[in-house]
């Protein structure tokens, strides 16, 4: 029954949402400046937009309305005129626009295949050899001492690491939760080096009092100068990689297409006369 309720309660939410967008009602306005229902939401991160309270959602709304209010005053007083203004608004569409080409064009054009991944880890593994000493690792961070005794006594009850991290730890991410991956000594400040890389897998170290905080961790592994990356643990690098590799690629040849088609000019004469202005 509650599982029904949840349901319904979900799809009446999204047919108002819907109906909002459709019916071109505003969430907010400012002189002849409106905020759409889309543009309100995509003002916030995906990942947030469950988890911030009413007040933040209305705030959001007020903070568009001053902006909205002060960007109309600046132009009553003549900033569409000024050269400045036009030149920084020029060079902020020129990024938009490219933006737009790279991310909604040419990036729906590119696949990378787990095949190609796995053909450039082996030709390049040199890349992926440990540099130092290396540990993973779950994390809690506190800011006074009662919470750190709390954090101590639930530790050592067998509450879950990541559970307590979240009831307590102020780095604790809704994305990542207390998971903070890998990381060397010059990672860490210098009091938490010592405790953390003496203890061993399975070990929980803390509290350790650094900089104004109470430090927790929880070693999950640790690797050795000189070791290999595993495939797996640099796969999304890799991708990341040859995507940007690909897209840039495209880039280069979409630009090297346009000078060929279109009228362009670079006046080196007078670009050397403002360089030697300056010398």
């Amino acid at each position: 029954m509650r599982y029904l309720v949840y349901t319904l309660t979900i799809i009446l939410a999204v047919s108002v949402f819907i109906g909002c967008g459709k019916s071109g009602r505003k969430v907010a306005r400012a002189d002849s400046k409106t905020l759409t229902v889309y543009e309100f939401v995509e003002q916030v991160p995906k990942e947030y937009r469950g988890k911030i309270s009413r007040g933040q959602w209305i705030k959001i709304a007020h903070d568009w309305v001053d902006e909205q209010l002060l960007a109309l005053f600046a132009e009553r007083k003549g900033a569409d005129s000024d050269d400045e203004v036009r030149r920084r608004l020029d060079e902020a569409r020129r990024h938009i626009l490219i933006d737009y080409l790279r991310q909604k064009v040419l990036s729906a054009q590119i696949e990378i295949t787990p095949e190609m991944i796995n053909e450039y880890y082996e030709s390049h593994k040199s890349d992926y050899i440990r540099e130092s000493d290396e540990i993973k690792a779950l994390y809690i961070s506190v800011d006074n001492k009662s919470y750190a005794d709390s954090v101590k006594k639930a530790l050592k009850a067998g509450a879950s690491f990541c559970e307590v991290a979240r009831r307590f730890s102020s780095s604790y991410s809704p994305r990542d939760s207390c998971y903070i991956g890998w990381f060397t000594r010059n990672d860490l400040l210098p009091e938490l080096v010592k405790p953390v890389f003496n203890a061993n897998v399975g070990d929980v170290v803390g509290p350790v009092k650094a900089q104004g905080s109470y430090h927790f961790f929880m070693i999950l592994e640790k690797k050795k100068e000189g070791t290999l990356r595993p495939l797996d643990e640099v796969r999304s690098e890799i991708r990341n990689q040859l995507f940007t590799l690909k897209l840039n690629e495209r880039l280069t040849k979409i630009v090297d297409s346009l000078r060929t088609s279109s009228d362009i000019a670079v006046d080196t004469t007078l670009i050397d006369s403002i360089a030697n202005s300056f010398k």
